[in-house]
């Protein structure tokens, strides 16, 4: 499914939070682009989405824009490995605790950006208390290591 006439000036964390109706295997955003990709683990998530959202999606940073949905026709079966992982319960969402609280947020992201040339893409780092912090990543792929 391809989210189009975005505003050149959206984040990942927008372009994301758009977004509903089911797990997400991948999120295809660069910055700058007035486009994104996103791929729904199952496709019956991605047209349950396509159908509330087919007249169009109000832009969230201007009212007077509408971001289009448009439904591909290309079909793309997940992995083995990225089914099992959903069917398990894996998310893109990674909840940290028991975190000391002198813990910059600068250390958090490269903590969960992975190590030795795996980089994670990171969408969000959020601390929901003082000593638990929520990471959004952009595509499941992103949660191997």
């Amino acid at each position: 499914m391809r989210l189009t006439n975005l505003s050149t000036a959206f984040t990942a964390s927008q372009v994301a939070s758009l977004i509903f109706g089911g797990p997400i295997e991948h999120i295809l955003f660069t910055p700058g682009n007035s486009w994104a990709t996103i791929t729904f683990v199952h496709s019956s998530h991605c047209k349950e989405y396509y159908a509330k959202t087919a007249n169009g999606i109000v832009s969230p940073t201007d009212n007077k824009y509408i971001l289009w949905v448009v439904l591909g026709d290309e079909v793309d079966p997940m992995s083995g490995l990225a089914r099992s992982h959903v069917e398990g319960g894996c998310t893109r969402s990674l909840r940290v605790t028991g975190i000391d609280e002198d813990w910059t947020i600068g250390a958090l992201t490269t903590l969960a950006s992975g190590k030795g040339g795996n980089v994670r893409k990171i969408d969000n780092i959020s601390v929901k208390t003082n000593r638990t912090t929520g990471v959004s990543l952009r595509s499941l792929e992103d949660c191997y290591d």
